[in-house]
């Protein structure tokens, strides 16, 4: 009994002293759900309702006793839904031995016939068969205490079931500016117009639910319970953003990987001779493994890393805040990257400054000021400023050099 019935039945009745012993009434095995037809002739919407079920039966159903159950506004509908779908059917105005064989026959029978029962309100109340997996709402014309109860034959055996109610979305009384807020406690005075807000909720079905019965509220389904249709589909999104959010960081470590190899390479042997060989130049290189220190093809470049480093010092060129590393003049997240391997690292900002000599004074066989956008005229200041420019580096998702990213993506 909802909260607010029991209270009301209380006054009535003038009962005193009264204990009363209450747990929550929320089912947590019955997963609900709401679907909007789409299509508003009501032979398509039975046809909807009826691929609805074979879907649920090949998917859901968990043993051959399992059954499903349609409640619907009318005889009419009733009538109508039950030959649609070739199924069994029950209502109060049918005859005693009627009834009596259908309930009998749904209850033991596993002809297919019987797996579906079409029924009025009349079944909402003392229906008691373990294994309805499935009870179905079709059309809004309920109490949403007759709903609740309705949808209470499903899991009996406390297994997990489903409560799905189709609705139409054009359904005007959905739609009513009388319709008062889903968190007023003034809905349970109006027992339809919780039905409506039910199907319009946004949030969480049993939100609606435990306000009704329990006077409580919560804004998602407890991990302890089926998600109702707008919670999974919350957590759906959620875990495709979490899905996108862990293979994009698995991208950008293969990224960092990536860079670090070639660091590594590029510090363990010259960089003038790699980087020319690599470019494919008809420039001589020294194929011997040495170091830039011992490179005597390209010894003078040492002039012009002078020369670099002290317009840097004078401010001439200047380094943008959090651009890079001022040491080593990596950018400053590959930097922390790989200092948390090694904490004692921090690379030789040479390797940068050899890079820009290298760059400038190659510059025609290399491209360099065509491929970095640099007039062709441009001295050793204007290239500077080019070259040492703060940008984003998408490939790593963080800042850095120009150079940095030309010299490694490009």
């Amino acid at each position: 009994m909802p909260l607010h019935l029991e209270e009301k039945l209380i006054k009535v009745l003038l009962l005193k002293e009264i204990s009363t012993i209450r747990a929550t009434c929320l089912r947590s095995n019955i997963f609900y759900n709401a679907i909007a037809y789409t299509s508003n002739k009501e032979q398509d919407s039975i046809l909807q309702i009826k691929d609805y079920i074979e879907e649920f039966k090949l998917n859901s159903f968990i043993s051959a006793k399992d059954k499903v159950l349609i409640f619907c506004p009318s005889i009419k509908s009733v009538d109508l839904v039950s030959d649609t779908l070739n199924c069994s059917k029950f209502y109060a105005s049918l005859s005693t031995e009627v009834k009596e064989e259908t309930l009998k026959s749904f209850f033991t029978s596993n002809e297919s016939y019987y797996k579906v029962l079409v029924a009025s309100s009349s079944l909402e109340e003392g229906l008691d068969y373990s294994s309805i997996r499935l009870v179905i709402y079709k059309d809004i014309a309920y109490s949403f205490i007759g709903f609740l109860q309705g949808s209470s034959r499903a899991g009996r055996d406390c297994l997990e079931s489903t409560s799905t109610f189709f609705y139409n979305a054009k359904d005007r009384r959905l739609n009513s500016s009388n319709l008062e807020s889903s968190s007023s406690l003034d809905l349970a005075i109006d027992d339809k117009a919780i039905v409506y807000s039910y199907l319009k909720e946004q949030v969480c079905r049993k939100r609606q639910i435990s306000l009704y019965l329990d006077n409580n509220i919560y804004d998602t389904c407890t991990s302890e319970s089926s998600l109702c249709d707008l919670c999974c589909s919350r957590k759906g999104i959620i875990d495709n953003q979490v899905d996108r959010i862990v293979n994009l960081s698995k991208e950008v470590e293969k990224q960092y990987i990536y860079v670090k190899n070639t660091l590594e390479t590029a510090f363990t042997n010259c960089v003038y001779c790699l980087l020319i060989k690599e470019a494919n130049l008809s420039i001589r290189v020294n194929t011997e493994p040495h170091l830039v220190s011992s490179c005597t093809l390209y010894s003078s470049f040492n002039n012009l890393i002078s020369r670099i480093k002290a317009a840097l010092k004078d401010n001439k060129v200047s380094l943008s805040k959090d651009s890079c590393c001022f040491t080593c003049l990596l950018p400053t997240t590959l930097c922390s990257y790989y200092k948390k391997t090694n904490s004692t690292l921090c690379f030789s900002p040479d390797f940068i400054f050899s890079i820009l000599s290298l760059l400038y004074i190659k510059r025609v066989s290399l491209h360099t000021f065509i491929k970095l956008d640099i007039p062709k005229n441009a001295n050793l200041i204007t290239y500077l400023k080019i070259c040492l420019k703060k940008v984003y580096i998408k490939e790593l998702d963080t800042e850095g050099l120009r150079v940095f990213q030309y010299i490694l993506f490009n």
